[in-house]
């Protein structure tokens, strides 16, 4: 399979104004992959509020992409999910037995450099939601959509390996959270955005399958509104994995 996806590059290459990225930046954007995770996030609220949520908490992260030779430039497209579940401390002392969902589908286009690196920007939409428990009663569900773009530079290290560092910018769209075991009902979040910073690794071990790594850094606000005042989240964490390439 790996055979294939060369000789097709390669007659495209053949067929005229085709571009190819570079055999270690393909081979990192064109796979299917699952990875362990793990995350620290810390929720700052407003004054009035009912006080901060921070903790560390493990995960996985399952997902797959494509950059493929096009006419004068290479057609991109990624879709991840990522899961964490873990507890939390809380200003009351109670544990927060929370969980975090948030799933990213990517289309852009790749633009070669002379170095044989790889500029990617890219549409970006997707999902995430945080739901908070507290034993007892009390917590909150958090979810919206995402709506956005970023970019990526890809660059080949040698030897097969390469790494990435991507920046993109997110709306908050069509947000709402509601407390568990109300009977308020659901309360808009509004538009707000959300700023992420990744860094990847990329190394072949054994013909197709691939080691990958990378960290990330996240911030977003939600907007508040009556009983959810103002709030504002950071995020980080680091993952690592195995890759199968398809190139």
């Amino acid at each position: 399979m790996r055979r294939l996806g060369v000789m097709i590059a390669g007659m495209m290459l053949a067929g005229g104004g085709a571009q190819a990225a570079s055999p270690a930046v393909a081979a990192m954007e064109t796979n299917l992959y699952g990875a362990v995770s793990g995350a620290y996030g810390d929720y700052e609220p407003g004054p009035l509020a009912r006080g901060a949520v921070s903790g560390v908490y493990p995960g996985l992260m399952l997902g797959g992409g494509i950059l493929w030779p096009g006419a004068h430039h290479d057609d991109y497209g990624a879709l991840s999910y990522r899961f964490g579940v873990g507890e939390l401390g809380t200003a009351s002392g109670a544990p927060d037995r929370a969980s975090f969902n948030r799933v990213e589908a990517r289309l852009g286009v790749g633009m070669e450099l002379a170095s044989g690196a790889e500029i990617i920007p890219y549409f970006a939409f997707g999902y995430q939601c945080w739901n908070q428990a507290v034993p007892g009663g009390g917590g909150a569900v958090y979810q919206t959509a995402l709506l956005g773009g970023g970019g990526k530079l890809d660059l080949p290290l040698g030897r097969g390996v390469a790494a990435s560092v991507g920046v993109e910018v997110l709306a908050l769209a069509g947000g709402a959270s509601r407390l568990r075991d109300a009977g308020n009902g659901t309360e808009a979040q509004g538009v707000t955005p959300q700023e992420r910073v990744e860094l990847g690794l990329d190394a072949p071990i054994y013909g197709p399958v691939h080691m990958q790594a990378g960290a990330y850094l996240d911030h977003f606000t939600y907007l508040g509104g009556n009983y959810e005042p103002f709030a504002a989240t950071t995020e980080g964490g680091v993952d690592f994995g195995l890759a199968y390439s398809f190139y």
